[in-house]
């Protein structure tokens, strides 16, 4: 069973989840580009089996 696509925004991010079978996939974005965006940006997974982090960074390169 796929689970409902999730979703919440602000002024300036957006967060986006979506589930498939034992998959889940997430993403943010970002509107509006500045200087103050740049930077890392941690992503953390968790559940009854423990727990997982992603890290990425965005440069203005």
């Amino acid at each position: 069973m796929e689970a409902p696509d999730t979703s919440r925004t602000g002024d300036k991010f957006e967060t986006m989840s979506r589930n498939t079978g034992y998959t889940k996939y997430m993403s943010l974005k970002i509107r509006n580009v500045g200087p103050a965006d740049f930077g890392s940006y941690r992503c953390v997974a968790k559940n009854s089996l423990g727990e997982t982090d992603g890290l990425i960074k965005l440069d203005g390169n």
